[in-house]
């Protein structure tokens, strides 16, 4: 991943971090609210900065690869006719 997808995971993270140990202590409802709410939406923008990351793209298909990660092909299945002789 690429260094704007890194800074979007460690920001959310501590922002969730925060978020947790605020919601334990005795704060005002209005500044626990609001966290999550900043959470919720740091969230959405993390999905879509990880999900636009395209520095690192695969392109290897699931129809030619098992694994994207492997150099593991899939086996193509192959169909051969067998005529019933008798002898």
């Amino acid at each position: 991943m690429n260094a704007r997808s890194n800074f979007a995971i460690s920001t959310v993270t501590g922002l969730l971090l925060v978020y947790v140990v605020a919601s334990t202590l005795p704060l005002a409802f209005g500044l626990v609210f609001f966290l999550f709410l900043l959470t919720s939406a740091g969230l959405i923008w993390m999905v879509y900065r990880i999900l636009t990351d395209t520095e690192n793209y695969n392109t290897r298909k699931f129809d030619d690869y098992f694994y994207q990660d492997a150099s593991i092909r899939k086996v193509k299945e192959v169909l051969v006719e067998v005529r019933d002789e008798k002898v």
